[in-house]
């Protein structure tokens, strides 16, 4: 062990004795790096241990579960590529699909690793980064997720919504929203089907998808007791060892949904304390936290909220204000509302977009359920289904 007070002095010291490399270096002062990076960090075991980046990024993605995308056949399911819940460290790879009709095409599917597991109700986003490299066609991506059990038959689970146009080559995230939980039976596996949506005829058009790397494409879904307990169930058991406890705490998914989670035996911790965990005083001793809403909650019941500064998502088109069921009454604006398409229940979409993915300069078109232009309005006039009426 070599005990130094400050890495200048461990710096001369390792230069006049020409070492190498050292097993382990103590400081006894603070370690200021000048804004270099520390780089090839291994796996965190400790709780005071450095972490790498991915491994943070990994961490922080909240209580639900990413599948990341990967390049090679599944193992058992070759026909699919896999799916993994660790963040892949590999070379990044892209997939592509050439047409010059309008229609549906499968580009290409993955399945999950785990085996039979309820799907909760909620919003699963699917993040990916995709681009046209050639051709003139408007294209949308969207998904459907299937149940594909032990002997090959598939059933629909649901299908997402459309993702903005593919144009240059941008990070896309596609929402479904599953009403209800929908319980896969043993040994079924979650199946996930990219298609993309020609709108229109034209030219011979190719869209590529990207993923792996640090791209990161991958689904998000809500989380479920199965892969509540055989996951995190452990982490929770080496966390509750770190805090000073005799013996494991045996911990059950099903206990926090129903509220029987016994938590005499964890030191120092009673069910009031969970409770005032998440109100007030214990969130005003937070510094620089959130001024309305505690952090990683979304149901959070306030009469009025008052803003002094912008309200801002953290994501880009990832979230919702109100539902289909829970809508505001009336909205006040002043100044400009800036807005993406319109689409409305019947499908029907007013766009800014022409037929080659481009903003117009000044006008606005409308687009019926499959997608085919019936109106559009310019400075020059109006056109119904491509003929100048006005």
């Amino acid at each position: 062990m070599i005990r130094t007070p400050s890495l200048r002095l461990a710096e001369e010291w390792l230069k006049s004795n020409d070492v190498k490399s050292i097993s382990r270096l103590q400081l006894l002062t603070d370690l200021d790096a000048n804004g270099l990076l520390v780089t090839n960090l291994g796996e965190p075991v400790n709780p005071n241990d450095a972490t790498r980046k991915i491994y943070v990024d990994l961490a922080t993605v909240g209580l639900g579960i990413n599948y990341f995308l990967l390049d090679a056949a599944d193992s058992e399911v070759t026909e699919y590529k896999a799916m993994s819940l660790d963040v892949p460290e590999l070379s990044e790879a892209n997939v592509e699909y050439t047409s010059n009709t309008a229609g549906d095409y499968e580009i290409a599917s993955w399945i999950a690793p785990i085996d039979g597991t309820v799907l909760k109700l909620g919003v699963y986003v699917f993040h990916c980064q995709a681009e046209v490299i050639s051709g003139n066609i408007s294209i949308r991506l969207f998904y459907r997720l299937y149940e594909r059990q032990d002997g090959g038959a598939e059933t629909l689970i649901h299908e997402s919504a459309l993702s903005d146009v593919v144009n240059g080559r941008k990070d896309l995230l596609i929402s479904l929203i599953l009403p209800n939980d929908y319980i896969m039976a043993s040994g079924s596996r979650l199946v996930l089907k990219l298609y993309a949506k020609y709108e229109s005829g034209g030219s011979s058009t190719t869209v590529r998808v990207y993923y792996q790397g640090n791209v990161g494409s991958r689904l998000s879904v809500p989380i479920a007791k199965e892969i509540l307990d055989t996951i995190y169930a452990a982490k929770f058991h080496a966390v509750q060892h770190e805090l000073g406890g005799e013996d494991e705490l045996s911990l059950d998914a099903s206990q926090i949904a129903s509220g029987t989670l016994d938590v005499a035996r964890i030191p120092d911790l009673t069910r009031s304390k969970i409770t005032d965990f998440f109100s007030s005083p214990f969130w005003d001793d937070i510094p620089d936290k959130p001024s309305v809403f505690p952090p990683d909650t979304h149901t959070h019941s306030v009469s009025d909220v008052t803003f002094d500064s912008s309200m801002i998502p953290d994501t880009d088109n990832s979230y919702d204000i109100g539902s289909a069921s829970n809508r505001w009454k009336d909205g006040y604006f002043t100044g400009i509302v800036h807005a993406g398409d319109v689409e409305f229940k019947n499908k029907w979409r007013i766009t800014e977009y022409d037929e080659n993915g481009n903003v117009m300069d000044d006008g606005l078109r409308i687009l019926n359920s499959k997608g085919v232009e019936i109106f559009k309005i310019t400075e020059d006039g109006l056109w119904f289904k491509g003929q100048r009426v006005v």
